[in-house]
């Protein structure tokens, strides 16, 4: 049974957002050593106006980690209406 439990990764996120416009985020990452010893804490933030987003995210890890202090940048488009702008009127 003890086997099973190392297969068992634990991550954990909050992400608290103001208003609509700006979120902020925070996670951690941790792995059993016998599974790759990846652990790691991430940090980010999103801005969002209109249909665009922009998100910037950063994560510190040790040195044997390939993704170790890199920052990643990502660019969101909402193409389409959501809710009452996209279904068309029962009337």
């Amino acid at each position: 049974m003890g086997e099973e439990f190392r297969e068992v990764n634990i991550g954990i996120g909050l992400e608290y957002w103001y208003s609509t416009t700006l979120a902020v985020r925070l996670g951690y990452f941790n792995e059993h050593p016998s599974k790759g010893a990846r652990q790691y804490l991430t940090f980010g933030a999103g801005v969002y106006y209109s249909v665009f987003g922009i998100d910037v995210s950063y994560l510190v890890a040790n040195r044997t980690n390939p993704l170790a202090n890199t920052v990643r940048f990502s660019l969101k488009f909402k193409f389409g209406g959501t809710g009452k702008d996209a279904s068309p009127s029962n009337e």
